[in-house]
């Protein structure tokens, strides 16, 4: 456990080959490890007390491909809470969480 909350950690400051070959591990390790975080986070993610929230589209790839980002914007608070490629999905999260 401590050893996916490092990598993790050091993913947030660098790319995850970089990660890896610090590390002397593989690039689908520091992968795997991120995902089991990511998990974790999602499973234990509270949502009380959010007074404020943004919502950014950014467009990826070729085409009209977009990522729909909503997060938690209250006065020193910032984190990401939801990254979707559906447009619709996160407009049903913030009604389903938020009404």
């Amino acid at each position: 456990m401590r050893y996916q909350w490092y990598l993790a950690g050091w993913v947030k400051r660098l790319a995850w080959q970089d990660v890896a070959m610090a590390f002397h591990t593989s690039w689908h390790i520091v992968c795997q490890e991120v995902e089991r975080a990511v998990a974790w986070g999602r499973a234990h993610l509270n949502l009380d007390g959010i007074k404020a929230l943004g919502i950014d589209e950014m467009q990826y790839g070729r085409g009209h491909q977009y990522l729909t980002a909503v997060y938690q914007i209250d006065g020193w608070n910032r984190r990401l809470l939801w990254l979707g490629e559906k447009r619709t999905v996160g407009a049903n999260l913030l009604k389903e969480k938020f009404q």
